[in-house]
């Protein structure tokens, strides 16, 4: 029975069968598709950061679909077949968390989507930090306004105010054109847009990753990472301070989030500096005495590889 009702490519039979077992198999059964719809939940947001594959496939091996098959099969069930109260709240509890969590990882994914259209390679662990800190945005039960509150700015760029309001569409079209930032690249490279950017980074000063909106830290990183690669201001001083001062900042605010993120995801943030060490020192060894010699980059690897002398 559990085959015919989580199976996707069958329809739905009807919720009388469970209660046609029995009362004792019937509640079995009914604890079994529970499990299996709120594990999709546990799935989305436990998703491990992967710099090579960030976003979660919602088919194949994962079995999502089976899980949003029994989510729509328990509805049914306390709807019209065993309409007890306790089990018709829990899964009403369930449809709740499902609407908050899946809309999160839409606007999530769609994000990532913006970031992969236009990928470079000139905001060292900015892309990686922020990848790690949504991890922990996504464990955290946040509200709308922590999620969508936009801070007022006067120097703000007209680019930002224009992306954010498209970031904060609820419901999306599924035009190819709508599955990223449609501004990818070439806007990023001119020279107004460039100074507006510098201008807001410089007043702004230091982000407040722990305080701010999850809409306002991925303006602020977002912004910042098309201007290191298409805009070229990776190597200004202005725009390699704020990197530093973000990266930094995102880190922090994942630790903060949970204590022992950073060793967990060392992986990523050893795989991301570890081809700009050794491009910048020719053999270069993650626990050497060079990689330790040359400075930040260095020390960062030796402290998530536990090297040393």
């Amino acid at each position: 029975m559990m085959e015919e009702i989580l199976l996707v490519s069958r329809p739905l039979p009807s919720p009388s069968i469970v209660q046609m077992q029995g009362g004792k198999h019937a509640q079995r059964v009914f604890e079994l598709l529970f499990k299996c719809a709120s594990e999709v939940l546990l799935a989305i947001v436990t998703y491990v950061s992967d710099g090579e594959s960030p976003v979660l496939w919602v088919g194949g091996i994962l079995g999502l679909f089976p899980g949003f098959q029994a989510l729509e099969f328990l509805q049914c069930y306390v709807q019209t077949v065993d309409k007890d109260p306790s089990k018709m709240m829990k899964v009403n509890t369930l449809l709740l968390q499902y609407d908050t969590t899946l809309a999160k990882e839409a606007w999530r994914q769609w994000v990532i989507l913006s970031f992969a259209q236009s990928k470079y390679n000139k905001a060292g662990l900015l892309y990686e930090a922020w990848l790690i800190w949504m991890e922990t945005v996504m464990w955290a039960d946040t509200t709308d306004n922590e999620w969508y509150r936009m801070e007022r700015s006067n120097v703000r760029p007209k680019i930002v105010d224009d992306i954010a309001q498209i970031a904060t569409r609820r419901v999306r079209p599924i035009q190819t054109d709508d599955f990223g930032i449609p501004y990818a690249n070439e806007p990023w490279g001119t020279t107004e847009i460039r100074m507006e950017v510098q201008v807001w980074v410089t007043k702004t000063g230091d982000m407040d990753f722990k305080g701010a909106s999850v809409l306002d830290v991925f303006l602020w990183t977002y912004s910042l990472y098309m201007v290191c690669g298409h805009g070229r201001e990776s190597e200004s001083e202005w725009c390699h301070k704020a990197l530093e001062m973000s990266i930094q900042g995102l880190l922090d605010a994942s630790k903060e989030h949970e204590l022992t993120i950073l060793e967990e995801r060392r992986e990523l943030i050893i795989a991301t500096i570890e081809p700009k060490v050794e491009k910048k020192v020719k053999g270069a060894k993650r626990n050497g005495r060079k990689i330790k010699d040359i400075g930040p980059v260095g020390e960062c690897i030796q402290s998530f590889s536990g090297g040393g002398d």
